[in-house]
């Protein structure tokens, strides 16, 4: 391998119920450690931190928990900023995460004044959809901070081709670079022995609840299919605000969908991979979807998926012939649904190519060596 790297990530927060952009996260820190890279991962908040993290040690990143970092983009406390700037100085580069947070801010012209160079990833938040959302505020960030931060930061970061499209429109100059994200794919490299019920159909939905994942547009889709399947089942696995909870589970009853649909809760780790290995089809009627971990997770785990345009990667996974879009109302979902779980060959065999190409092109070590050679050129050599 060539010289290690010393990496610096920042992140504000690292509890996995947050989404994709903290699994990016980890899943980056840990495959350049274990590759022989110095990370040192810094964050106020590492409640879902690794535990073998937290103990230093060849091959892991080093954990280093900041003092808040404050609410004033470009100032910070001063707590925070002795902590980050002993960290700049003994990193070749420093890597951020997210658009809209202040005290990426901060760090980027602490790191420019150290003579730093700083890679931001975007992760969606500069897409159509995301800019939709409080466009104001967003606006008023973008002219106070982040066109500086966009300027000078020495490359910004898409994970795939669909968000650099969006993205790179927003970029003051031509500094975007397209990597995919990392994924620790070990839990996916032996699968649970196959389960699946012979008398149920089963569609998997796993994903943080928000009404952009387009849940009910999924459970009015099952809905419009229970006379015709009378076997069919929708698996929820999430969490969400507590008040959209409810309403979901409103939906559901109102819906007269009794125990066709099951919240599962939170699931992680053997329960996440058991629950996409066994399901028949993975559905996310999505409105966004920046990377979809959750669907690249799917086919490692050898079922096919079903979801929308907006979703960034489905142009891969369509060339990947692993899964198919529609359009995200509850006829188009439907009649996808009923197309695929008719021939449950061809669905059988997309979710086999599916796992081949996932675990190809993204459970190697390319991806490593991708950001590695992005690092080794902003440092100079």
């Amino acid at each position: 391998m060539m010289s290690a790297m010393r990496i610096l990530h920042y992140h504000a927060g690292i509890r996995l119920a947050q989404g994709g952009v903290v699994r990016a996260v980890l899943d980056l820190a840990g495959g350049l450690a274990t590759a022989g890279h110095e990370v040192c991962l810094a964050t106020p908040d590492d409640a879902d931190v690794p535990e073998p993290w937290r103990r230093e040690g060849e091959g892991r990143p080093r954990v280093l928990r900041t003092p808040a970092a404050g609410r004033l983009p470009g100032i910070g406390s001063g707590a925070f900023r002795r902590v980050m700037e002993q960290a700049i100085a003994a990193s070749d580069v420093v890597h951020l995460h997210g658009m809209w947070i202040p005290a990426n801010v901060t760090i980027a012209r602490m790191a420019a004044r150290l003579g730093r160079p700083v890679v931001l990833s975007a992760h969606g938040m500069l897409d159509d959809w995301s800019m939709s959302i409080r466009p104001t505020k967003k606006a008023v960030f973008l002219a106070l901070h982040g066109r500086r931060m966009l300027r000078e930061a020495a490359a910004v970061h898409f994970c795939a081709e669909g968000e650099s499209r969006q993205g790179s429109r927003r970029l003051p100059r031509d500094n975007g670079v397209v990597i995919p994200l990392l994924m620790d794919l070990s839990a996916f490299r032996e699968l649970p022995a196959d389960a699946t019920a012979a008398d149920r159909q089963r569609i998997a939905f796993l994903s943080r609840l928000h009404p952009v994942k387009g849940l009910e547009v999924l459970m009015e889709a099952v809905a419009r299919l229970a006379p015709t399947h009378p076997r069919l089942e929708l698996l929820v696995a999430g969490t969400g605000d507590p008040a959209y909870e409810r309403s979901l589970h409103e939906h559901a009853r109102r819906l007269d969908l009794g125990d066709r649909c099951r919240f599962l809760g939170f699931m992680g780790g053997v329960d996440k991979v058991r629950l996409l290995a066994e399901a028949d089809l993975f559905v996310v009627p999505t409105l966004h979807e920046n990377f979809g971990f959750v669907l690249l997770e799917s086919l490692a785990a050898g079922t096919a998926v079903l979801t929308t345009r907006e979703a960034n990667t489905s142009p891969e996974i369509l060339a990947a012939d692993a899964g198919r879009v529609a359009e995200r109302t509850p006829a188009a979902m439907a009649e996808a649904i009923t197309a695929l779980l008719a021939d449950p060959a061809e669905l059988q065999a997309m979710g086999r190519r599916g796992r081949a190409w996932v675990m190809e092109a993204f459970g190697g070590d390319r991806g490593v060596q991708r950001f590695a050679d992005l690092y080794r050129r902003v440092a100079g050599g």
